[in-house]
């Protein structure tokens, strides 16, 4: 009899890139709130508050929940104390993935998928270090991290090269085509540009 083997726990590469976030939230001062975004149509406040979102979504999604029942985006004042909200979210979201058990019950994750608890971990993975690099640029914060996230970013980077081709991204994918990176682009920033974003 064969056996499937037990997927990586991704939870160490997710506090890893959690962590680098935190960081770069901490660094967001009140006159770069107005700022544009690599995301369209978001300045900087809008993509905190997502970033917020999505870390009770985590938290939810880690819990059975479906997704859609919590905002991607919080609703937040620009007087709002980013990085003690930031920890809040965090906060509930590794209560919420605490357990080991929870990396292999099936769960639900945008956009009504259901994937191992490992799979939903690491498709976050990916989506924090692209809105890292994304808080990033905006704020004129160094895009790539200490050697930790780029470890971590390299490994997410070959996921998306073979689970997120270059080809067939219409609708329903919200990823734009792949955009060309510098040969001595950071694994963060080509990552970025695989996922569509102008590097």
């Amino acid at each position: 009899m064969t056996t499937t083997p037990p997927l990586a726990d991704p939870r160490p590469a997710f506090r890893t890139t959690l962590d680098w976030v935190g960081d770069l939230i901490g660094q967001v001062t009140p006159g770069q709130l107005d700022r544009p975004t690599p995301c369209s149509e978001w300045t900087v406040h809008d993509l905190l508050c997502h970033l917020l979102g999505v870390g009770y979504r985590v938290g939810v999604i880690g819990r059975g929940g479906h997704p859609f029942s919590v905002p991607s985006q919080v609703e937040a004042g620009p007087d709002a104390a980013w990085p003690g909200l930031w920890q809040a979210a965090v906060d509930d979201l590794w209560q919420a993935w605490s357990d080991d058990a929870v990396l292999g019950r099936v769960l639900t994750v945008p956009p009504g998928v259901k994937v191992p608890g490992a799979v939903a971990l690491a498709h976050y993975i990916t989506e924090y270090l692209v809105h890292g690099w994304d808080l990033a640029t905006a704020t004129g914060q160094p895009p790539e991290g200490p050697a930790a996230v780029a470890r971590v970013a390299e490994g997410a980077l070959g996921a998306a090269r073979q689970f997120i081709p270059a080809e067939g991204r219409d609708a329903p994918l919200p990823f734009g085509p792949v955009q060309p990176a510098s040969a001595g682009a950071g694994p963060v920033t080509q990552l970025a540009a695989w996922l569509g974003r102008v590097v």
